[in-house]
């Protein structure tokens, strides 16, 4: 699968899993899977996605790169905070307006880009990130 396909993949489960948590009664465990799926998909595109990119659009790619910064700030934050904290709401729905941002951005610019100038590359590309999600998920943890 491409790259582009895979990581628009990671940006359906990631929104899917926030709206779980917005009407899960218990939010540990969803939150622990939202974390780790995030972290997992920021690897994948600064380790493999961004580099390829970055010839053709650095200022996106550094962009982008910050929106990183700023989401695992909030998800930080949130995973700070029990279901019940009367910051949880707010600071979900900040994450959400922050990744639906980035994702958009990506969505309707970066990855369009990447079609057009990676083509034949975006099929090697994803299985790197395939085999990179592999490792990760297989080693228990994720690296910051």
């Amino acid at each position: 699968m491409k790259a582009t396909e895979l990581l628009i993949e990671d940006h359906k489960t990631v929104k899917d899993l926030i709206q779980e948590l917005k009407s899960a009664k218990d939010k540990g465990d969803l939150l622990v899977r939202l974390e780790n799926e995030i972290q997992l998909h920021t690897q994948s595109e600064e380790q493999i996605f961004y580099p390829a990119m970055r010839e053709y659009d650095n200022e996106l790619v550094e962009h982008s790169i910050e929106e990183h910064q700023q989401v695992d700030q909030i998800l930080t934050d949130l995973v700070g905070l029990t279901g019940k904290d009367k910051n949880f709401k707010k600071k979900l729905s900040e994450l959400e307006k922050a990744l639906d941002d980035h994702i958009e951005e990506e969505e309707g610019t970066l990855f369009p880009e990447a079609e057009e100038n990676l083509g034949d590359q975006l099929d090697r590309l994803g299985e790197q990130i395939e085999n990179l999600k592999k490792d990760l998920s297989a080693g228990g943890r994720m690296a910051a």
